[in-house]
């Protein structure tokens, strides 16, 4: 009966975890914070998270049995200055703590390759573990000095494909690098350039070591070559086709040779920052040996401080690998708490109904969702949300207006799990996309009826799927709106502005209906909209 806390910190993704007697408590990012996003705070540990999870949640780490410190850096301990609390401090090496978070929360019995790959962590890229028997056993690790990093690949390749005029970061925005992929081609010749950079080398490496080198001095000759380079989109998107092909050719590689050691293991646990990236793990979920892909949802190094923890309740026997439920587990506003925030703004209000809300959405109507528990990791699940209807070709600009985004990924839909087969293919692997964290291809009856959330190119989307016993506030919603509307699917986009995280504070939710971002605000069980705004009917 232990009480566990779970840090990283000395990354780009600070966070705080609490475990008690096997469950799950509280977890915060350091980012949601501070406001500021995570790639902006290196270096950094998450004091304003742990502050706050001891000041309004009374958990302290005075009273904890263990400190739990996910591996990058040495671990920072100028705060815990006695020695009591230093003898509380455990660290778990990295990829070790990428393992755990993929596989201990997998749900996974059956026998499963574990596998963890990112842009460094620690002195290792990745490594490799056997999951059977609620037991990880280390097969094998790429050591940063005998392997090349797709991670360091992908994020060095970032910032070189920044449309004119903006900026794009490393740890950032290699989402709108993969974004970009998908409205380019093959390119023979681009693709063998790029393998000069990064390439398998058939004994569970990539190389060239140091590949990041070489990629900067090939993309600074690039772009020194092309005169139009920043202005020419086109280029950019065939250069990002390759790019991405590129990672998704090695990684599968990789793979194949895996599973020719480990030809019984059929499921697959990954963690890392690669993992982000959809496509790939679309590819992955497309292998025939495959049976089913988890993706643990809080892929980045984010997602080790929750894992630390889970690594030590593990070895206490308080831990078993059980299925995630969801994702769920920061902060929330009480009731007073609630009535005392809405003191402060002039808006109208009623009782929550789904049935109100579905109507609205079938109107047009942009719905923002501040409900329950803060989600933990990239995504937004439900909780700090924004909802529109997903059958309007224009709604991308609308609102990358509304929030003064501007994006190249197409935006994501939520689906009712149990129609996710009558639109969608080859839907293995339904649990992890629960968290967004996969694509699928669409069926060609639908990908006009939703055109928002399709990403044209290739007819893929990145669905979270919605089911009633672990969403039921997503689920109610979307049930009701699929009796009017005949379409199981709506849009879901974080709820934030442009370079912002996902709202933290009730008063930034308040905030962005204030300022027009929304139209209509859910707050737990109550509705809101501005005054000169007409009653929802």
């Amino acid at each position: 009966m232990s009480k566990i806390f779970g840090l990283i910190g000395h990354a780009h993704d600070a966070c705080v975890a609490y475990i008690e007697d096997g469950d799950i408590k509280i977890v915060i990012e350091e980012e949601r914070i501070r406001k500021i996003k995570s790639f902006a705070l290196s270096g950094v540990y998450p004091w304003f998270a742990l502050d706050t999870i001891e000041r309004e949640f009374g958990y302290k780490t005075e009273d904890s049995d263990y400190i739990c410190i996910a591996e990058v850096a040495e671990p920072d301990l100028d705060r815990y200055k006695s020695d009591e609390i230093r003898r509380k401090i455990v660290t778990y090496p990295h990829h070790l703590c990428h393992a755990a978070g993929a596989y201990y929360t997998s749900g996974f019995k059956e026998k499963t390759l574990v596998v963890t790959h990112d842009g460094s962590g620690f002195k290792t890229v990745g490594r490799v573990y056997l999951g059977y028997d609620d037991k990880l056993h280390l097969v094998h690790k790429q050591l940063k000095d005998k392997s090349a990093s797709i991670g360091q690949f992908f994020g060095r390749c970032t910032p070189w494909f920044a449309p004119e005029g903006k900026v794009w970061h490393s740890l950032k925005d290699e989402g709108k690098l993969m974004g970009m992929a998908g409205h380019g081609k093959y390119n023979e010749e681009i693709y063998n350039k790029l393998k000069q950079t990064l390439h398998y080398t058939n004994d569970l490496s990539f190389g060239p070591v140091g590949n990041w080198q070489k990629l900067e001095t090939l993309m600074g000759n690039i772009t020194d070559s092309i005169d139009d380079w920043n202005s020419n989109f086109e280029i950019k998107a065939e250069w990002a086709f390759n790019v991405q092909k590129l990672i998704e050719d090695v990684f599968l590689e990789y793979l194949e040779d895996l599973h020719k050691f480990y030809p019984e293991y059929k499921k697959v646990a990954v963690a890392g920052g690669i993992f982000a990236n959809v496509k790939l793990n679309q590819k992955i979920n497309e292998l025939d040996w495959v049976d089913e892909v988890y993706v643990y949802p809080a892929m980045s190094d984010s997602g080790l401080a929750l894992a630390a923890a889970i690594m030590k309740s593990v070895e206490l026997g308080e831990w078993k690998n059980k299925r995630f439920q969801n994702m769920f587990l920061g902060n929330h506003y009480t009731k007073d708490e609630i009535k005392k925030e809405e003191k402060e703004w002039d808006f109208q209000k009623e009782k929550f109904n789904p049935k109100k809300v579905a109507q609205l959405l079938d109107d047009g109507n942009i719905i923002g969702c501040f409900q329950g528990k803060m989600e933990y990791g990239p995504r937004a699940l439900g909780a700090r949300s924004i909802l529109v209807r997903a059958t309007d070709k224009e709604m991308h600009e609308t609102l990358n207006n509304r929030l003064e985004r501007h994006e190249i990924m197409p935006f994501a839909p939520i689906i009712l799990g149990e129609k996710i087969d009558d639109i969608c293919k080859n839907t293995k692997s339904k649990m992890t996309a629960e968290f967004m964290t996969m694509c699928y291809t669409v069926k060609d009856e639908w990908v006009d009826k939703i055109p928002a959330v399709v990403h044209r190119v290739d007819n893929t989307l990145r669905p979270q799927l919605v089911f009633k016993e672990r969403n039921k506030f997503f689920h109610n919603i979307l049930n009701e709106y699929d009796k009017i509307s005949k379409i199981p699917v709506l849009l879901n986009t974080s709820f934030n502005g442009h370079g912002e995280p996902i709202i933290f504070d009730l008063n930034q939710a308040f905030g962005h209906l204030k300022k027009g971002t929304v139209d209509y605000l859910i707050v737990e069980d109550n509705l809101y909209w501005s005054k000169n705004e007409k009653k929802a009917n």
